[in-house]
């Protein structure tokens, strides 16, 4: 056997050839030889494996059996699967893909965790997600989310996907962050102060705190504000949440210095119009003749989700502390 060898955005992406790999267990090799037997030599990284054919009565590939023969069963998350026997098998491809996130975007009709999908964008950027790609990891996971369906998704299947869809977001942002981390700028863990936000720098005349969410804003960010210096960040799919005057008002009195909205596609829409959250909200402002937010140091108020991780950078690179003020973020 070799390498085989796909093409992702023009650059060469490769499924390495079991035979140079050390697998931690028996079963984990069958099955990645038998995943990787089914890929063509060459071509596009996209499905060609649908693991609904990967049944639980051979045909052709039995693969809760072989886990069971490996005494590798997978136990079920908690709930009850609209199709338990499909679901069965998704959790055993998934405890694969744990290892070898590679394969996933070659693969059909899989729910996946947030894991898995920032796993596999890392691999197809061929860097791991940090403050400066973290947008364009973010593209690449839904790009490789909408290619894997080839059919309907049941209820949980749906639910699932919507599940890491949030996972998914709150761990890239927190990525995006991670860079800064140290002794004045921490992640948030005490639940007694954890409703306050998920990470604080330590600044003049307040604290910010920076509150990460996934798709909605809504009173979920709200609830973040307690009058403090605050910052809301998220993969946020509706414009009109930032384009309302009353709602912007609502989150500058909550204590809000900027929301930092995508702008990159969060929505099937969005990606074939070639637009964003941040483009849509700025193109309604344009459109309306109405002058962009500003916070109350006069900055704008609005900004892409892009530049979070270099507007936290250049305030940590204030020292002393005495010289960072959140009155000029």
């Amino acid at each position: 056997m070799a390498d085989k060898v796909f093409i992702f955005d023009g650059q060469n992406v490769v499924i390495a050839d079991p035979n140079t790999l050390v697998f931690a267990s028996d079963f984990l090799e069958e099955t990645y030889r038998y995943l990787f037997g089914r890929l063509p030599a060459n071509g596009a990284y996209e499905p060609y494996i649908d693991i609904d054919t990967i049944t639980t009565c051979a045909n052709p590939f039995d693969i809760v059996a072989r886990a069971a023969f490996h005494g590798e069963l997978v136990p079920p998350p908690p709930g009850n699967p609209a199709n338990p026997a499909r679901a069965q098998v998704q959790y055993h491809v998934r405890y694969i893909l744990e290892s070898h996130p590679a394969l996933f975007g070659l693969l059909n009709n899989l729910t996946s965790s947030s894991t898995i999908a920032i796993a596999n964008a890392e691999f197809l950027l061929g860097q791991p997600v940090d403050g400066g790609n973290f947008i364009r990891a973010k593209a690449v996971i839904d790009r490789i989310a909408r290619s894997i369906w080839s059919r309907g998704r049941d209820s949980s299947e749906s639910q699932s996907s919507v599940s890491a869809l949030g996972q998914i977001s709150e761990n890239l942002l927190s990525r995006a962050l991670e860079a800064h981390l140290g002794g004045e700028f921490f992640r948030v863990t005490g639940n007694s102060v954890k409703s306050y936000g998920d990470f604080v720098a330590l600044c003049l005349p307040n604290n910010l705190w920076i509150s990460v969410k996934s798709n909605y804003a809504r009173e979920r960010l709200l609830a973040s504000g307690y009058s403090n210096d605050i910052v809301g960040a998220g993969f946020f799919v509706q414009a009109a949440e930032f384009t309302n005057a009353v709602r912007i008002r609502n989150f500058q009195r909550a204590g809000f210095l900027a929301m930092y909205v995508p702008d990159v596609a969060v929505s099937d829409a969005q990606a074939a119009a070639g637009s964003s959250t941040y483009q849509e909200v700025i193109e309604a402002y344009d459109a309306n003749g109405v002058a962009h937010p500003l916070n109350i140091n006069g900055k704008p108020f609005i900004r892409p989700l892009s530049g979070l991780s270099n507007d936290i950078g250049a305030l940590m690179a204030m020292n002393p502390i005495s010289m960072r003020l959140t009155v000029n973020f």
